[in-house]
C-alpha cells in the first residue's frame, strides 16, 4: 500500500493518459495521491482532478518560478481554492535559485505571504526549495510562529544537517525518485539515517523517474521504486516502511483522514 505524496498530473500536456493513471492508482496498489498546483490554473485543476477521482487529493499554491505572474489578488483566489474539502495542503511555495535572473525579494514575499495564509487556514505547507538553503533556514527560522500546522521540505536534495534543522522546525523530508539515482551518495546517506517518523516518499511526477526507468514520463506508479530504495538503504523490511510513511502523510496532511 502507498501514498505518493507529491505528484503534477496537473501537467495534463506531459500525458496522454491521465485518466488511465488516475483509474489505475488502487489497482496498481497506489492508495491515494496529492495532486499539486504551481499556479492558479494548476491548482484549479488539481482540485478538478481530486474532485472526479477518489485516490486524488490536492494542494494549492505558487511555485517560486511563477512569482512574477500572480495577481494582485492572488492570496483571495488561493484561499477560496483551499476551501475545497479536497485540499489537504497549501503548496507548493518557496523559493527557487536555481535558474538565472530570479527576483529573489518578489520569491522571498510571495512565500511569506503564503506561509501566513497557510498558517491562518491551519494548513500545513508544502514547500519547494533549490540551491537556496543558506536563505530558506534562517528564514523558516525566523518565522517559526506561521509553522504551527507543520510542512515538507519535497523533493529534498540537501545534505544531513540541512535535513535535520528542517526537521528542527518541524518539517518532513520527502524523498523523490533522485534518491535512487546512483550518483546521489549524498542524499542516499541523508535518507539512511534520519527519523523513519520524519520521512515521505514522492515522485514529482511527470519529472524525475526513478532507477530503472529513469528518463521517461514519471507517473505515481513509480513511487514504489522510491519506496524500495529507501527501504534498502535503511535496510527496513518494506512492509513496515509503508506503513510508517501512510502514517506520517496523515498526520501532516490530517484532512487525508476525512
Amino acid at each position: 500500500m502507498y501514498i505518493d505524496t507529491h505528484t503534477h498530473l496537473t501537467y495534463v500536456e506531459k500525458y496522454d493518459n491521465v485518466e488511465q493513471i488516475a483509474t489505475s492508482l488502487q489497482e496498481k496498489d497506489i492508495q491515494k495521491i496529492i495532486n499539486i498546483g504551481c499556479t492558479i490554473a494548476s491548482s484549479n485543476t488539481a482540485i478538478a482532478q481530486a474532485e472526479k477521482y477518489n485516490s486524488i487529493y490536492a494542494a494549492c499554491g505558487i511555485h517560486p518560478c511563477y512569482v512574477d505572474a500572480v495577481e494582485p489578488n492572488y492570496l483571495t483566489t488561493i484561499e477560496k481554492l483551499c476551501s475545497s474539502k479536497n485540499v489537504v495542503a497549501l503548496g507548493e511555495c518557496g523559493l527557487d535559485y536555481h535558474y538565472p535572473n530570479y527576483d529573489k525579494k518578489r520569491q522571498q514575499t510571495i512565500f511569506l505571504e503564503q506561509l501566513e495564509l497557510a498558517h491562518t487556514l491551519k494548513l500545513p505547507v508544502i514547500i519547494h526549495a533549490r540551491d537556496c538553503h543558506t536563505d530558506m533556514i534562517p528564514l523558516l527560522k525566523s518565522k517559526q510562529q506561521l509553522l504551527q500546522q507543520g510542512g515538507v521540505m519535497h523533493c529534498f536534495a540537501g545534505d544531513l544537517q540541512q535535513a535535520q534543522q528542517y526537521i528542527d522546525l518541524g518539517f518532513y523530508i520527502s524523498f523523490s525518485g533522485t534518491v535512487t539515482f546512483k550518483s546521489a551518495k549524498i542524499l542516499q546517506r541523508v535518507a539512511s539515517v534520519l527519523p523513519q517518523n520524519k520521512i515521505l516518499a514522492e515522485t514529482d511526477c511527470p519529472y524525475l523517474a526513478p532507477e530503472p526507468v529513469r528518463g521517461t514520463i514519471n507517473t505515481p506508479f513509480n513511487v514504489k521504486y522510491v519506496y524500495h530504495k529507501l527501504a534498502t538503504l535503511r535496510e527496513c523490511p518494506i512492509e513496515q516502511l509503508q506503513q510508517d510513511i501512510w502514517q506520517n502523510a496523515h498526520t501532516l496532511f490530517h484532512k487525508l483522514n476525512t
